[in-house]
């Protein structure tokens, strides 16, 4: 009896061990996603550079990094700020997908423009294009 006792003990205290062991190794699994997603947040994939603006806060040459996923517009949660009376509170996104650059308009009043041709939907853009939201053309540099 005493050494079922002693078995049913150690195998219990064996299964919390493990149990245990488990979820210390779901939570560094989680605490190392989270490390590497906020590396990439904080990493800059490239650049916006100001080629032409009316605005009187922005000016010709002008550089904003890129982030994975860049916000543009005049709302303040974006990642690029514009003071653009043409351009949108949420007007554009710029998404880096795998290895390559998308572009959306986000159903601005204005539209967006890549290389002088309005987008309807996310296209493909590439280092040297140029973007232009509002009054303001921006040459994208990878």
């Amino acid at each position: 009896m005493e050494i079922t006792l002693f078995l049913l003990r150690l195998i219990s205290a064996i299964l919390l061990l493990a149990f245990m062991g488990a979820i210390a190794w779901v939570m560094i699994r989680e605490l190392q996603a989270v490390r590497l997603l906020t590396t990439a947040q904080n990493e800059t994939f490239g650049r916006l550079l100001v080629v032409a603006t009316d605005s009187e806060a922005l000016i010709n040459g002008a550089e904003f990094d890129l982030k994975p996923v860049t916000g543009i517009g005049r709302g303040l949660d974006n990642t690029i700020v514009l003071d653009d009376d043409f351009s949108s509170m949420h007007h554009a996104l710029l998404t880096l997908r795998g290895q390559q650059w998308w572009l959306e308009d986000l159903h601005s009043s204005n539209g967006t423009m890549l290389n002088n041709e309005p987008i309807v939907q996310g296209v493909m853009v590439s280092s040297g294009d140029n973007i232009t939201i509002g009054s303001t053309v921006f040459r994208l540099e990878l």
